[in-house]
C-alpha cells in the first residue's frame, strides 16, 4: 500500500520554497507514495502551476493563513494522510493547529526555508514558531546553520532536525538554457543578479559597488543586469540615476526564464543580507556561471565551500564587493577554473539525490 503524503504550501506563485517543493514532488517515486498538494490559494496561472505532474492532486483551500486552520483540520480528517509536510512559517503554524484539532495520528514534518533570528520576530510569532517545531515529528533544515538555529532558538532536540538541501533540476535548467535566445553584448563583462526587489536582497549595496568600480575607466566594460520585480523598484531606479549608472546597471524586471541570462553572463552575484538556502546560487552553478556572494546567513558559504566553488565577500561590504568584481574582471582565467569546479559541486544538489533523501525519511516512519 502506498504511503499517503500531503504537501502544504501557500501557493505556486513563484518563490524558492515553492520551487524546491515542486522539484521534490516531481521526482518522488509515485509507485511508493500517493501525493497530494494542498494550497491555501491557487489559480492555474500561478508561476509553477504547469510544473505539477498529473499524478499529483491539487487541492485549493481558497483561504488565507489564519482562516485556513479549520479547513486544514477537516481536510486531514477526510484524506487520512500518513504524513503531512508543510513549508513556510504561516503554513506551518496553520498546519500545526489544524492537525492538533483533527486529533489525527499522522506524522508532521515542517521545512524551515529561511533564516529567522529571534530579534526579527514578534514575541507572539516567536512563541508560535517554538510551539510549531516542538509539536512536529521532524524539522527539515536546508543548511547546517539553519539546523543549529532551530535547535538553539526553539529548544528542540538535535535528533528531531534533519538537513536536506534544496534540490536543483539539472535537466530542466539545461532545457531552459537551450529554450530561448537573448540579447547580451558579449563585448562586455556581464554581471547578473536575480531576486525580488526587496530590502533582504540588498541590491542597493550592489549598485553602490558598481559606482566604485566605475571610478576607473579601465572597468567601463563591466555591466550589471538585475532580474526581478518588487516594491523597491522606484528607489533602485533613482539610485541608478543619481549615481550616473544608467549605462552600467539595468533593471530588467521579471523574467520567466532567468536561466538564459545566467548562462550568458560572466558572473552571478548574490548580495543578500540573509537567505535560507539561495536557489539562485544553485541555478547559476547549474548554468555553468561562477558565483560571487556575500557571506550572508545562511547557505552561500555552505554551497560554495568557503571560496572553493565560488567567491565569498563580507556581508554588506560595498568596497569588498567592488574589489572582488575588479579582481575577477582582471583575472578571467579564474572564472574558467571556477566554472569547472562549480559544475562538479552542483551534482551534490541534483534533484534525484535530494528526492531520495525525502523518500528515505518518509519510509522511516513505516
Amino acid at each position: 500500500m502506498k504511503i499517503k503524503i500531503i504537501f502544504f504550501l501557500s501557493n505556486l506563485d513563484g518563490g524558492g520554497a515553492q520551487r524546491a517543493v515542486v522539484n521534490v514532488i516531481n521526482n518522488i517515486n509515485n509507485n511508493l507514495f500517493d501525493i497530494k498538494l494542498v494550497l491555501l490559494n491557487y489559480h492555474k496561472d500561478q508561476a509553477y502551476s504547469n510544473l505539477i505532474p498529473e499524478f499529483v492532486d491539487i487541492i485549493d483551500l481558497n483561504t488565507r493563513g489564519r482562516y485556513s486552520v479549520f479547513k486544514i483540520k477537516n481536510l486531514i480528517q477526510k484524506e487520512n494522510p500518513d504524513i503531512c509536510v508543510a513549508t513556510l512559517p504561516q503554513v506551518c503554524k496553520a498546519v500545526m493547529i489544524g492537525h492538533l484539532l483533527s486529533n489525527h495520528n499522522s506524522k508532521v514534518i515542517f521545512r524551515e526555508s529561511n533564516y529567522r533570528p529571534k530579534k526579527n520576530m514578534s514575541s507572539i510569532n516567536f512563541y508560535l514558531m517554538k510551539m510549531t517545531y516542538k509539536y512536529c515529528d521532524y524539522g527539515i533544515a536546508l543548511t547546517k546553520k539553519l539546523k543549529d538555529q532551530m535547535i538553539n532558538q526553539y529548544n528542540i532536540g538535535h535528533e528531531k532536525v534533519k538537513i536536506i538541501h534544496n534540490p536543483i533540476d539539472l535537466n530542466y535548467i539545461k532545457s531552459q538554457i537551450q529554450n530561448k535566445k537573448i540579447e547580451i553584448n558579449k563585448q562586455h563583462f556581464n554581471l547578473v543578479a536575480c531576486g525580488s526587489l526587496i530590502k533582504q536582497k540588498n541590491f542597493s549595496m550592489l549598485i553602490k559597488s558598481i559606482k566604485l568600480v566605475k571610478k576607473e575607466d579601465k572597468y567601463n566594460k563591466i555591466k550589471l543586469n538585475i532580474l526581478g520585480t518588487g516594491p523597491l523598484k522606484n528607489k533602485l531606479e533613482k539610485l541608478i540615476k543619481e549615481n550616473n549608472l544608467i549605462n552600467e546597471v539595468s533593471l530588467l524586471g521579471y523574467k520567466e526564464n532567468p536561466h538564459k541570462y545566467m548562462a550568458e553572463s560572466d558572473l552571478f552575484i548574490l548580495s543578500s543580507f540573509y537567505e535560507g538556502m539561495p536557489n539562485v546560487i544553485l541555478e547559476s552553478m547549474a548554468c555553468k556561471t561562477p558565483v560571487l556572494s556575500t557571506d550572508c546567513p545562511t547557505g552561500p558559504k555552505e554551497i560554495l565551500g568557503n571560496n572553493k566553488y565560488g567567491w565569498i565577500v563580507p556581508n554588506n561590504d560595498i568596497e569588498a564587493m567592488a574589489n572582488k568584481i575588479k579582481y575577477l574582471f582582471e583575472n578571467r582565467e579564474e572564472l574558467i577554473e571556477m566554472k569547472e569546479k562549480s559544475n562538479e559541486r552542483i551534482k551534490d544538489f541534483d534533484v534525484l539525490k535530494i528526492a531520495k533523501k525525502y523518500e528515505d525519511l518518509f519510509l522511516s516512519f513505516k
